[in-house]
């Protein structure tokens, strides 16, 4: 598992991209990687960012709060 956070005043710029691809470097010849955005801070804009890198939807994350 690994968490990433950009502070808001470096979003926008290449903070995210350069981090996605560090991670990518420090997995190696993996055949397969899977990131899952959880935060629901700008989750779409996130998944977006990913797609644009060449990721790709597989699956769908729901939750459910104690009431």
């Amino acid at each position: 598992d690994l968490g990433i956070y950009v502070k808001p005043d470096h979003r926008g710029g290449t903070a995210f991209p350069r981090l996605i691809t560090s991670f990518e470097d420090a997995t190696g010849s993996a055949t397969e990687r899977l990131l899952g955005v959880h935060t629901g801070i700008h989750a779409e804009k996130t998944t977006r960012a990913l797609e644009r890198m060449g990721y790709e939807r597989i699956g769908i994350n729901l939750r459910k709060r104690k009431q």
